[in-house]
């Protein structure tokens, strides 16, 4: 009897193992450099912006920017990227001074999307940048995730508990 009753403490044990708040991951690609450096003023804007990660990356396609001081788009095509570092052509626009916005969404070697931006400036900073064009931007369910896998774990609880309670008694 103790057995049996050791065995199903354990096995009880194991089961609330899930409710217990998972590590975070730390193996998603990390932004390393840029070039032109984040917030640098440079003399004039360059032909190409490259981007260096902390291991391979695939750009998500029409995820990858670079806006003008105007807003508008002056990369052209998509990037091409090579193990770790993407390179973003950019077409020099009409009027060529002021801040440029860089913004990206690839996809990990570890297969999660990583995100962000950073301006560099031609000239002399704008007064404003441009802003990222977000509108297709898919967004996480947000706190809907967590409270639908611990209402699982509870629901599994509230079974197989008062299964294994009638089992030792």
């Amino acid at each position: 009897m103790r057995t049996r009753s050791a065995v199903l403490g354990l096995l009880l044990a194991l089961l609330c193992v899930p409710l217990l708040p998972a590590a975070p991951a730390s193996a998603h690609a990390v932004l390393v450099a840029t070039a032109p450096v984040r917030d640098a003023v440079l003399g004039s804007p360059p032909s190409e912006v490259v981007v260096t990660f902390s291991e391979p990356v695939s750009p998500v396609p029409d995820r990858v920017q670079v806006l003008g001081p105007d807003g508008r788009r002056v990369h052209t095509g998509e990037p091409s990227v090579r193990g770790a570092t993407m390179r973003i052509s950019v077409r020099v626009p009409e009027r060529p001074l002021g801040t440029y916005l860089v913004s990206y969404r690839v996809i990990s070697a570890d297969s999660h999307p990583v995100a962000g931006s950073f301006t560099y400036s031609a000239g002399a900073p704008s007064l404003s940048p441009p802003q990222a064009d977000d509108e297709a931007d898919p967004q996480p369910a947000g706190i809907l995730v967590p409270v639908a896998k611990y209402a699982g774990y509870l629901g599994l609880v509230l079974v197989v508990g008062p299964t294994l309670l009638t089992a030792t008694l």
